[in-house]
């Protein structure tokens, strides 16, 4: 093996690949460019689109065949939910749900208030009445209606159990006589390292993968289709010099992609992060130059 010879043989090679187009945009431009914009791009339009969806009304159709008032009421007084003027028929309002007409159907059975009352008056033998949310679990706008109902009908349920304990002179406290505090010590940066060691990796072997194939792929069949690889072989250098000079040639590109990669999604991330308030007070990425060097 002669280094000089696979120096030289690394130097034609890379001043090859330099001129092949696909190489540039696989090397440089993708990891620079494309992968933090679909990265932090689509992480952006996805909370952009939820904070979207979040502003929109559900609209509900309530059948209440037991005539409970009070619960219609506090669902119907909340801001966010419109309780519609529709058929007060089960199998009609599932068929607007299919049609994606309306958010969810709520469904109070008859007796409910009647099972409910016997169930806080004591009576063993009677089971916990239920309430039924039919929503279509494929759509984010059924699925927050679902959550809003609930959170009505909890915050109903927890009233109920309050004033049935002070009537019995117990205090409404009891139902939960502990809470669970739970703490995160780790700072932002921690957290930050974290979340970034639980994907960068797959990253950086995509990278290698993504930086070194269109360069392999010119270096060896591009090259024989040129019809330059017979004069390489021809020439005074050893075939394991021309091997080793592809190799280092396939090697740095891929090598390159990689730290474009890091850096392009270090410098990313300290600029996206700042506009996401919530995020950056419990995150922080910060990718050290000797971070990206061990990488």
């Amino acid at each position: 093996m002669n280094l000089h010879s696979t120096f030289v043989v690394y130097s034609k090679e890379l001043k090859d690949i330099l001129r092949d187009r696909r190489t540039i945009l696989s090397m440089i431009l993708f990891p620079i460019v494309i992968m933090p914009v679909l990265i932090f791009g689509i992480s952006k339009l996805m909370i952009s689109m939820e904070k979207k969806i979040g502003e929109d009304i559900s609209q509900v159709v309530w059948i209440d065949e037991d005539e409970n008032q009070q619960l219609y009421e506090k669902a119907s007084s909340t801001e966010m939910i419109n309780i519609l003027a529709a058929p007060q028929d089960t199998a009609s309002a599932l068929s607007l749900l299919r049609e994606r007409a309306i958010n969810a159907v709520v469904l109070i059975p008859e007796g409910f208030r009647t099972n409910l009352d016997s169930l806080l008056n004591g009576n063993a033998e009677t089971t916990p009445p239920e309430i039924f949310i039919y929503t279509d679990e494929t759509r984010e706008k059924s699925q927050l209606a679902s959550r809003r109902i609930m959170k009505v009908i909890g915050d109903y349920r927890s009233e109920v159990v309050s004033a049935t304990l002070v009537e019995h002179s117990l205090r409404p406290e009891l139902v939960r006589p502990f809470v669970m505090m739970r703490m995160n010590i780790a700072s932002a940066e921690e957290m930050g390292s974290f979340i970034a060691g639980s994907f960068l990796p797959y990253l950086l072997i995509l990278m290698c993968l993504t930086g070194a194939m269109y360069a392999a792929i010119d270096l060896t069949a591009g090259e024989k289709e040129r019809g330059t690889l017979e004069t390489l072989l021809v020439s005074g250098v050893s075939r394991l010099d021309i091997v080793l000079g592809k190799f280092l040639t396939v090697f740095t590109a891929s090598v390159v992609t990689c730290i474009l990669m890091v850096g392009s999604l270090a410098l990313t991330a300290s600029g996206v992060m700042g506009q996401f308030d919530e995020i950056s007070q419990e995150l922080a990425f910060n990718i050290k130059p000797i971070s990206v060097l061990l990488m």
